[in-house]
């Protein structure tokens, strides 16, 4: 059922005036994700990772995964240092969590040797199918096709989220990986992405209409 998913949400916390996490309005956002088919991205929207603190992330995903939604759950993994993503990873592992989207590390901005040794590493630590996330306007350096290549035999790599806005990049991936399912990491490209093989779309429209990008994406 996970990898048959053509649409994921990145889903958004929900968060009281006061800062803290609100489950009522999170179990409420997963409910009418699941209504829709969605699978569900947890901890990847934008700054997600960032903004919560590491209990908080723990608490999000654990409270999301004892829901036990009919659909799949994603976790975002993404930072600049290996081994508290990886002490990430094995902590999600024993979770009811699916699947989960690994970044290129933040800032640092590795070349190709770097980013294989990083996803290398994130991938070993894995027991779920992984995405590789390609957002260069957030970290600062572009997914290579080399790592691509490098990486494209890797018993976790499941697919690639291309958020790079360049059609390009879209090609050069499918050029390098042509058995490794491409998904659209921006709402309006992936009409597109289609023509080029075009896996399906992970959306941030999904949180407010679930239900119309589903039927988009379809």
């Amino acid at each position: 059922m996970m990898k048959d998913k053509r649409l994921w949400t990145a889903l958004i916390t929900p968060m009281k005036e006061d800062g803290r996490i609100d489950y009522k309005s999170l179990e409420y956002l997963i409910r009418i994700q699941e209504k829709a088919g969605n699978g569900i991205l947890l901890i990847g929207s934008t700054g997600e990772g960032l903004a919560l603190s590491d209990k908080e992330k723990r608490d999000v995903v654990e409270f999301s995964s004892s829901l036990d939604p009919d659909v799949p759950l994603m976790v975002g993994v993404g930072g600049m240092n290996a081994a508290i993503q990886e002490s990430w990873i094995h902590h999600c592992n024993s979770l009811n969590v699916d699947a989960f989207l690994l970044v290129t590390p933040l800032y640092a901005k590795p070349g190709p040797k770097g980013q294989t040794a990083w996803f290398k590493r994130l991938l070993n630590a894995s027991d779920k199918p992984c995405m590789i996330y390609n957002i260069p306007s957030r970290t600062g350096i572009d997914l290579t096709t080399e790592v691509v290549e490098a990486l494209k035999q890797h018993p976790n790599f499941w697919s690639i989220k291309e958020a790079s806005g360049k059609l390009s990049s879209y090609q050069q991936f499918r050029r390098r990986a042509p058995e490794t399912p491409l998904f659209s990491g921006d709402d309006a490209l992936v009409a597109f992405f289609k023509p080029a093989g075009c896996a399906g779309l992970v959306s941030v429209a999904a949180n407010v209409w679930p239900e119309e990008t589903a039927l988009y994406v379809e």
